[in-house]
């Protein structure tokens, strides 16, 4: 189906310009007639064709047809038209975003088993297939049919949250061709992010299609979920809601713990449980049509000691009470030219004596951060004077003047602290590392890796900043120390579905189905996961992603946006057709005129 359309209506206005050329036309000089008496038998006849010969005019003079086309050609530009094509006549370059998210596990995977379905009836000649997830991934892309459909038959649905406007903004950077289009294929269930006919608009705007194919559950989902896991000091709380309309009743259990909670309709109750050491599974004992959400994984910190090696000829006493302040931080102090060969896990250079050192004081110290150890190199005064070797991945430059730190880079080691500004600090260039902190456009802590240990370069002078009488000083140290002593912390170790893990190599990882070598991973399986000797637990706990409710009314609002958009076509401009059509008019009038022999 095509379509015809305008985007500026005030470039009706332009059409204006047609009156003075009908009025130059009408009142152009005529031939001036003298009466002959041999003629005058022919008068009346005359006076009879008088009556038509003005609209005769305008069909004989082609140079007048000429001119009018080129001023209606010009006059259309102006109200900028386009038209309509159906989306779903381009399939040759198909992308499709498709929806694998934990919704689409009600009724023991029904919607899923559909989605896949409706998917291999819209594969084109060249694929490129786009997950939707709380961050969207591509799983092929440009793959011939038979790929595609290999890849189709492969997948499972993942245990993630939703983000389809975001899909589909992100879909937008694959598509090609004159007809780019793209197909939507879910339960319309967003939980969170852009909103989808937001997400469809600003394709529309860039001559996009987007086609909808809505696949959600054929009948009412019964459903009683964990919604949140909140885990403190004193125990854990479970939050579970009841998404149906009627009472229920469920035991919620965590080890040889139980709770019995009776939740009223659209209500959400607390089980509160004691602390757990290690790992734990809580589970609900209600049977509903989602499943997916009665259960949560969690895994708890190791406590291990962080050995750490101080090393400092006039130690600060600043830096050794955020040492000490550090829960599971044995540190012992080497005033040089000892240093202790003995390995630790970590290791601070601060406020040493350059002429205390000798030749290779060091050297101990950069082969064990190459085996795994980690350093903080604490800037001081005489920096430049002192010879770090290949330990320091940046170089230092002048000193300059007052600058605010900014964060370069939110982390674990810099979320929380605000730096404020440094009096003096040193200039630095060549940084190999990442930037964190920065003042002006130098690094003030920058963070490299070094074989297989980690170097952080800590450039606040202690005396040029009060930073070290700010709250967020020992903050500071702690999360620095605990990252880089490799102590996971409850982020680290309990992750929602769909998050993803980056590793510096190929790392070894035991899934909850099987066992694999990455260097990167999408956390989309309920479970346990045990990387480098810690246990990762995921879950889907979202109240968005467990709420049925929201999408049966959510799914019939944006069908209904659909239908005003037309959002399954293109619009396609043809003002620039206009002007080359109107230049190949100006030619012929050109020809026409030279033809008549007027110039």
């Amino acid at each position: 189906m095509v379509s015809f359309g305008f985007e500026n209506p005030l470039g009706w206005l332009a059409f204006l310009s047609l009156i003075p050329l009908l009025i130059l036309y009408i009142i152009r000089p005529k031939p001036q007639q003298v009466e002959v008496p041999s003629l005058m038998f022919f008068s009346k006849h005359i006076k009879t064709e008088s009556k038509t010969s003005f609209f005769k005019r305008f069909t004989k003079d082609w140079l007048f047809i000429i001119q009018l086309l080129i001023i209606l050609l010009l006059s259309m530009f102006f109200v900028d038209p386009y038209l309509k094509l159906k989306g779903d006549f381009f399939t040759d370059n198909a992308v499709i975003v498709l929806d694998t998210s934990g919704s689409t596990t009600v009724f023991d995977n029904q919607v899923f088993t559909r989605l896949i379905s409706e998917a291999k009836k819209v594969v084109g000649k060249q694929n490129t297939l786009i997950l939707v997830a709380s961050t969207p991934r591509v799983i092929l892309e440009n793959g011939n049919k038979r790929e595609a459909l290999a890849v189709l038959n492969r997948l499972k649905p993942a245990a993630t949250t939703s983000n389809i406007g975001e899909a589909l903004l992100f879909a937008g950077q694959y598509t090609q061709g004159d007809q780019p289009h793209i197909y939507l294929i879910s339960d319309l269930l967003n939980t969170g992010g852009v909103d989808i006919t937001t997400a469809t608009k600003a394709l529309e705007s860039r001559g996009i299609a987007v086609t909808y194919i809505p696949v959600s559950p054929q009948k009412e989902v019964n459903n009683v979920g964990i919604t949140k896991v909140k885990i403190t000091d004193e125990g854990i709380d479970v939050f579970v809601k009841n998404y149906m309309n009627k009472e229920a009743s469920t035991d919620v259990a965590l080890g040889s713990e139980k709770k019995i909670l009776i939740i009223q309709p659209g209500e959400t109750q607390l089980a509160h449980f004691q602390p757990i050491s290690k790992t734990g599974t809580i589970t609900l004992s209600a049977s509903d049509d989602f499943p997916i959400d009665n259960t949560a994984y969690l895994s708890m910190p190791k406590e291990k000691d962080i050995t750490v090696l101080l090393i400092s000829n006039t130690p600060s006493v600043y830096l050794k009470a955020a040492l000490t302040a550090t829960e599971s931080v044995v540190f012992d102090l080497a005033q040089p030219p000892i240093i202790s060969n003995e390995p630790y896990d970590l290791y601070i250079i601060h406020d040493i004596k350059p002429e205390r050192l000798i030749a290779g004081s060091f050297s101990t110290i950069t082969q064990h951060v190459k085996e795994g150890a980690n350093l903080i190199i604490h800037a001081q005064k005489d920096s430049k004077d002192i010879s770090y070797g290949e330990l320091l991945h940046l170089t230092l430059t002048e000193k300059k003047g007052f600058s605010p730190v900014t964060i370069a880079q939110e982390n674990q080691i810099t979320k929380d602290v605000e730096f404020g500004g440094v009096k003096q600090y040193f200039a630095t260039k060549n940084d190999k590392g990442i930037p964190l902190a920065t003042a002006d456009e130098s690094s003030v802590i920058s963070l490299s890796q070094y074989g297989e240990g980690k170097i952080l370069y800590y450039g606040i002078l202690e005396e040029a900043s009060d930073f070290i009488l700010s709250p967020s000083y020992p903050v500071f140290w702690d999360q620095a120390i605990t990252f880089l002593g490799g102590i996971k912390t409850l982020a680290d170790l309990n992750k929602q579905g769909g998050e993803t893990l980056f590793f510096s190599k190929r790392t070894d990882i035991t899934t909850p189905s099987e066992k694999m070598s990455v260097t990167g991973l999408t956390l989309t399986e309920p479970g346990f996961y045990t990387v480098n000797g810690d246990t990762i637990a995921v879950s889907l706990v979202s109240e968005e992603e467990s709420n049925f409710a929201v999408n049966r009314e959510e799914r019939k609002n944006i069908l209904t946006q659909i239908e005003d958009l037309s959002s399954d076509k293109i619009k396609k401009p043809f003002a620039q057709t206009l002007i080359i059509i109107t230049l190949i008019f100006l030619l012929i009038e050109i020809i026409w005129i030279k033809g008549r022999g007027d110039i």
